[in-house]
């Protein structure tokens, strides 16, 4: 694990954080919750339930152990293009770091429109197709390329807004996370990646160009 990517996660964690609102009676819906790291957001007494799915057992056994303490917090093995919820039945719904792994997005953002109350919220992160490296990189006469082989799709801001409005999902605030300019560029990726990777000075200016740009070209972007 580097700095950046450490930065990274706590950046993601920051931007999320400050578009989750919740009171003791918000009902929580963390999709693809992994060890429960969306839980580490919700603080005693921030929610009436969350209630944390994932498709892996090994992930979910992580998350029971790291959040046993928590009475209000809840744990289940689900696909999330089929989820086992009646209508309406959450507020909130966090999809964080997880809408590029799924086989199947367009049947997920369907599921969390329907188990969405009416005037709920969903906060999602997307890996970003036009990031500024993969803009430098096709300029260049480079391919296309995903930012990590475990991606099945990435999208830009504009397909991923059209996807949600598909669904009924208005977006109403957008984050950009990390500008990471030479990623995987060929040529210079390789060049400045000890620098970009752990050194601090330049570690936070790319955070915090990330924070400043256009949410449509930084690494990462969460609506």
């Amino acid at each position: 694990v580097t700095l950046r990517d450490k930065a990274y996660y706590a950046e993601t964690d920051r931007c999320v954080g400050e578009m989750l609102h919740s009171d003791g009676k918000t009902r929580i819906l963390d999709l693809a919750c992994g060890d429960g790291r969306v839980a580490a957001l919700v603080a005693p007494g921030r929610c009436r339930s969350l209630t944390c799915i994932d498709i892996s057992a090994a992930a979910l056994s992580l998350a029971r152990a790291r959040w046993a303490a928590r009475a209000e917090f809840s744990f289940a093995a689900m696909d999330a293009a089929r989820l086992a919820f009646a209508d309406g039945a959450f507020d909130v719904v966090t999809f964080v770091e997880s809408s590029e792994h799924v086989l199947d997005i367009e049947s997920v953002i369907g599921e969390i429109a329907r188990v969405l109350r009416p005037g709920g919220a969903l906060i999602v992160s997307v890996a970003n197709r036009d990031s500024l490296n993969q803009l430098i990189a096709r300029k260049l006469g480079y391919p296309p390329f995903k930012t990590s082989y475990q991606h099945v799709r990435e999208f830009t801001l504009d397909e991923f807004e059209a996807l949600l409005s598909s669904h009924g999902l208005a977006v109403t605030g957008r984050k950009g996370i990390m500008l990471y300019p030479y990623w995987g560029v060929p040529g210079i990726d390789g060049v400045v990646r000890h620098v970009t990777d752990d050194d601090p000075e330049i570690v936070e200016v790319l955070r915090d160009m990330g924070a400043k740009i256009d949410p449509r070209y930084a690494y990462t972007f969460v609506v």
